[in-house]
C-alpha cells in the first residue's frame, strides 16, 4: 500500500505566484510544474511508499481537451470550483479504487 499526495487541480486556470490567471491555449500547467520541479524530487525518492497525481475534472466548455501526463488522473466530475466537493469525493473513489 502507497500513500497518496492528492492534488486537486482545474483545466481552466493556471496558478503562478498565487495569483489565478486565465488559461491560454498552449500554456503548460505551471502550479503543477512547479511542484514537479520542486518539493516532488524529494517525493520521488521514495516513490516506492508514496505516489503523487493531480486530480482534475471535466474540461469545462471552451477549455480543449489535452491528454493527461503520467501523474494525472482526469476524473468524471465537474471542474468547476463549486463542484470541488464532488471532485474530492471522486478522488478518495479514485483512491479506494486504486489501491
Amino acid at each position: 500500500m502507497k500513500l497518496l499526495i492528492a492534488i486537486p487541480s482545474c483545466h481552466r486556470y493556471r496558478y503562478q505566484a498565487g495569483d489565478c490567471l486565465s488559461h491560454k491555449e498552449g500554456d503548460n500547467p505551471v502550479r503543477a510544474n512547479i511542484i514537479r520541479n520542486t518539493w516532488y524530487k524529494l517525493w520521488q525518492k521514495v516513490s516506492d511508499q508514496i505516489d503523487l497525481k493531480f486530480f482534475y475534472g471535466n474540461p469545462p466548455e471552451g477549455v480543449e481537451p489535452r491528454a493527461a501526463h503520467e501523474d494525472e488522473v482526469f476524473l468524471d466530475v465537474s471542474d468547476k470550483y463549486n463542484d470541488l466537493p464532488g471532485k474530492v469525493q471522486a478522488m478518495f473513489k479514485w483512491a479506494l479504487d486504486h489501491g
